[in-house]
């Protein structure tokens, strides 16, 4: 093992709690997107003719129009998530970086040491996730009365199904090298001990202010604390944005739920023949549903404690500052009463991303099935 997989392994070891974190959303994230598109793939493969024209057809259809939609949101999702995070890893790794450079670790090094940790910990994950959904997909798929054997031999389905994991992996990969990289890369053009200097201040320079009479009036307290809110915008938008994904899933669970069971087709359209429709249809959604909720009940806890753990990290930094306002005359309590102000501010931002989620999700869901 190289020196450079030694430390990237390192790191991982010694952040197991963010790296598993980081690890099992990644891999949820993409088995819910697998098993989605293995489930159309399958559907449409093996999809009966006789039956395409009966109500039943027109289920299937809807059915996978609604998982076209929540894949795009879950790749939405997803994208945020691993932004946020490697963030967050990026944070807390500056000053781990720093000292690498001091002691004449180059630019190029660097960027190694971040494309070890891609290898080490984002690709399984994109590789687990992509294995465990295909099979419940083509498993769910098979369990709708609309299968049938299909007009391709055994030899000719696993050569379409393997070639489609490895697109998935291969566009899985490249999602993961997008939002990981390129952030790492940018900011590794600078000095890492100067990011050590500026990190509270990298992308607060503009300082648009308020400065409206409403804002002259209210107290002192209230004032600077929308001054920090303001100052240290970028921070707390992230950890907003966090909160607001974690509490999108259910809401995403519930529109693609709703927008399945709520439509108004006859399942059994001959109850004479014999052959039970409905409730074949039933059942597979009965269980697609218990699991779609499991992987989204799992993916918002942990989107949940990615939040959280971005808004203890700021909370540290702003305590460890607090002597720069006891010099100026402010008080503990009113320091901590500043703190307490400052956190209410993400949880509206929160409130409003997650509004503006859910109104692009129903306007997505509405445009892929109709009203």
């Amino acid at each position: 093992m190289t020196p450079v997989r030694k430390i990237a392994l390192r790191r991982i070891r010694n952040a197991p709690g963010q790296s598993l974190l980081i690890f099992l959303s990644l891999l949820f994230s993409v088995m819910l997107i697998t098993c989605f598109v293995f489930f159309k793939a399958e559907s449409l493969l093996r999809e009966d003719p006789a039956l395409a024209s009966l109500p039943i057809g027109t289920f299937l259809i809807r059915v996978r129009s609604a998982m076209d939609a929540a894949i795009l949101f879950l790749v939405l999702t997803a994208a945020v998530t691993l932004r946020v995070q490697s963030n967050l890893r990026r944070r807390q790794n500056t000053r781990a970086l720093a000292v690498l450079t001091s002691v004449g670790a180059t630019a190029k090094q660097r960027r190694a040491l971040v494309t070890a940790e891609l290898g080490l910990l984002y690709y399984p994950a994109v590789l687990a996730g992509t294995l465990l959904g295909a099979a419940p997909g083509i498993l769910f798929a098979r369990g709708f009365p609309g299968a049938a054997q299909g007009s391709f031999s055994v030899g000719w389905m696993c050569l379409i199904y393997l070639a489609l994991w490895l697109v998935l992996v291969l566009l899985g990969m490249i999602l993961v090298t997008l939002c990981v990289c390129v952030p790492e890369f940018g900011s590794g053009r600078g000095s890492a001990i100067g990011r050590i200097r500026g990190q509270d201040t990298a992308s607060t320079e503009r300082h648009s202010y308020r400065q409206s009479k409403t804002f002259r009036e209210q107290s002192i307290l209230r004032r600077l604390a929308q001054k920090c809110a303001d100052y240290h915008r970028a921070a707390y938008s992230k950890i907003a944005l966090s909160f607001s994904v974690s509490a999108f899933y259910p809401i995403l669970a519930l529109l693609l739920t709703a927008r399945v069971l709520g439509a108004e087709v006859t399942l059994d359209a001959n109850p004479y023949d014999g052959v039970d429709t409905a409730g074949s249809a039933i059942g597979v959604i009965r269980g697609l549903v218990a699991f779609l909720g499991g992987s989204f009940a799992v993916l918002m806890i942990f989107g949940a404690v990615g939040g959280v753990l971005m808004a203890r990290l700021q909370y540290a930094d702003r305590l460890a500052a607090r002597q720069a306002y006891l010099a100026v005359g402010l008080t503990e309590t009113d320091f901590r009463a500043l703190l307490r102000r400052e956190m209410a501010t993400v949880t509206l931002r929160a409130l409003v991303f997650l509004l503006i989620w859910s109104m692009a999700a129903n306007a997505v869901f509405v445009m892929f099935l109709g009203g």
